[in-house]
């Protein structure tokens, strides 16, 4: 979010895991979206009439081989060998301008990504479904189509990793976050402008060094989001309600 000069993250918190905190936040919105495999996304992308295009998190796919790596090896190592495949040429690349990225990918990922998928059908008839294993094989089955979207633009992760680390920091104490809820008595009270902790991290450091006095601030209003503090305007600070 953001400018294109100013770029920041944000951690939406919401009290449930319901699919009404992720529709409203992404409501209007149109492009893709990279998530994990969370099926309240898919009721969101068919509201959205195709505005709006998910793109699955190839992290959270390996994430279940790994896991699996030594209880089942004769299936997860040659997934992982796969994964392999696909993350160094992303390194290779990762110079590249997002047109010579997009190329690459259309010409040698999607091969990649093609055979993996035919050697999950496979496998798939000798997993049990129930198992660890069978549920990593039916789980990559399952995203792999939204998976190799992010072959479709340069612009494009193959995983959202990035996004995972710029918030974890902010969810490492869900106490503090149940506090802060406690803190906004009312709804109108409860309207967060972005800055750095539980509701946000700012890019870089500046989310990460707020203090807690300055969090207060900043989550009800304060301009000291990147976009603001640095240009000194006042501009519209983005909303969230948790």
């Amino acid at each position: 979010m953001g400018d294109q000069f100013n770029p920041f993250s944000v951690y939406d918190f919401t009290m449930s895991h319901s699919r009404d905190g992720p529709a409203q936040f992404l409501s209007g919105y149109e492009g893709y979206l990279q998530a994990d495999g969370y099926g309240g996304y898919d009721g969101i992308a068919i509201r959205s009439d195709g505005k709006l295009i998910l793109v699955s998190c190839g992290a959270h796919i390996r994430r279940r081989f790994y896991a699996q790596r030594l209880d089942a090896p004769e299936v997860a190592c040659p997934a992982l060998a796969y994964f392999r495949q696909l993350y160094l040429l992303e390194r290779q690349w990762k110079p590249f301008s997002e047109e010579e990225r997009y190329y690459r990918r259309q010409a040698q990922s999607l091969p990649i990504l093609a055979e993996f998928r035919q050697w999950l059908d496979g496998v798939s008839l000798h997993v049990l479904p129930k198992s660890k294993i069978g549920e990593a094989v039916s789980y990559a089955k399952n995203q792999g189509e939204a998976w190799q979207r992010y072959c479709e633009a340069g612009f494009l992760s193959i995983d959202n990793n990035i996004s995972e680390r710029m918030a974890k920091p902010c969810t490492t104490n869900t106490k503090d976050c149940e506090n802060f809820h406690k803190d906004w008595p009312e709804p109108a009270e409860r309207q967060l402008a972005l800055g750095g902790g539980p509701a946000a991290l700012c890019s870089g450091t500046q989310g990460m060094a707020l203090s807690r006095q300055r969090k207060r601030r900043c989550y009800r209003g304060d301009p000291v989001l990147p976009d603001r503090q640095r240009q000194g305007e006042s501009r519209p600070s983005v909303l969230l309600r948790p």
